[in-house]
């Protein structure tokens, strides 16, 4: 804990007691969220409101390429073995893999860490993360399998040597289609036209929804710009979304 930051004790809590801060399932009727939709689907569709049809699945995996490190100046083209030049195969295999599946999947490389990452020096090593995330946790493992596949054949392209290992791997909520029902209703009697989708980021309902029911409202992000100053919904969007959730929540606790 950084120095000058408050002590759980000073803030109300008691670190003596924190098992009776654990939730216990069927602690709560339903978490039911109201949030922007931080893409722009629904902008694009001109729709006003989303029903989430879950939290996707994200998967991460560590690349590591290796190569041989030697003097930029004193080893002739024909001689390298340049992990950073075999990198850019498995980075757009990645892209071309996702892409060629039909469904809402993405997949992205979006960490490259080069050894020894110098001006003077055909890198040697470079290591590197994949991000695969869709709904269908069994779709992830798929996408993974070919893109595994590919990396030994790159591996043996480049005359390099791929290792591919998985790391952290939170699993799909989905939304509980009562909930969804109730969305559907009160975005109904308000006279909107709402579409099913997925919450391509993390939200708290993920966790919730091993507790109890879920369900989110999304409505629509200007531009689908997402965790970023530039990052704006507006206002009579966000009326919309909160008259949605009122009409849910009157409907649920029917």
């Amino acid at each position: 804990m950084a120095s000058g930051s408050p002590t759980p004790s000073k803030i109300g809590g008691d670190p003596a007691r924190i098992e009776w801060a654990q939730m216990n399932k069927g602690a709560f009727h339903c978490d039911l969220d109201l949030h922007i939709e931080h893409s722009g689907t629904l902008e694009d569709a001109g729709v006003p409101i989303g029903v989430v049809d879950g939290i996707v699945a994200i998967a991460w995996y560590e690349v590591e390429i290796r190569g041989f490190g030697n003097h930029s100046g004193t080893t002739p083209m024909p001689n390298r073995c340049n992990a950073l030049i075999a990198t850019s195969h498995p980075t757009l295999a990645v892209d071309e893999i996702v892409r060629r599946e039909p469904g809402r999947q993405v997949g992205t490389v979006g960490q490259l860490n080069v050894v020894p990452n110098v001006p003077n020096v055909v890198p040697g090593v470079v290591r590197l993360t994949i991000e695969l995330r869709d709904l269908d946790g069994a779709k992830i493992v798929l996408l993974a399998g070919h893109i595994r596949d590919r990396a030994r054949q790159i591996a043996a392209h480049t005359n390099t040597g791929i290792e591919m290992s998985s790391g952290a791997r939170p699993e799909a909520a989905l939304a509980t289609p009562e909930v969804q029902k109730a969305i559907e209703t009160a975005a109904a009697t308000l006279g909107l036209a709402p579409r099913h989708l997925p919450s391509g980021t993390g939200h708290d309902a993920a966790m919730m929804a091993r507790l109890g029911p879920i369900g989110m409202i999304f409505v629509p992000s200007v531009g689908g710009i997402s965790h970023s100053p530039r990052e704006l919904t507006r206002w009579d969007d966000c009326a919309r979304g909160a008259d949605v959730l009122l009409h849910t929540v009157l409907d649920r606790a029917a």
